[in-house]
């Protein structure tokens, strides 16, 4: 399947730090994740805590010319950004 947002790469197979199903872009490196994947391990998993350098948080809706619409139900994919934060040592 094509990357929703970048066009340019496939989206392969994936985990969340290897707790939920998620598919990566080969090109951009975004995710795409589906909200019944990531609820229904929530539900499973409700004290899990993540990586103090990874955070989720719904991004700011800004101005698109068009909707992105999910390549699985068809419906408009709502953003959310997650941050990794990789320390260099």
């Amino acid at each position: 399947m094509n990357c929703t947002s970048c066009n340019n790469g496939y989206l392969k197979p994936s985990f969340i730090e290897g707790q939920f199903r998620a598919h990566s872009c080969t090109s951009c490196g975004g995710d795409w994740i589906l909200i019944e994947d990531y609820v229904l391990w929530k539900d499973r998993n409700p004290e899990y805590k993540f990586s103090e350098n990874i955070s989720f948080e719904e991004s700011e809706i800004a101005d698109t010319k068009k909707a992105l619409i999910c390549p699985s139900s068809g419906t408009i994919m709502q953003n959310f950004e997650y941050h990794l934060q990789m320390s260099i040592r």
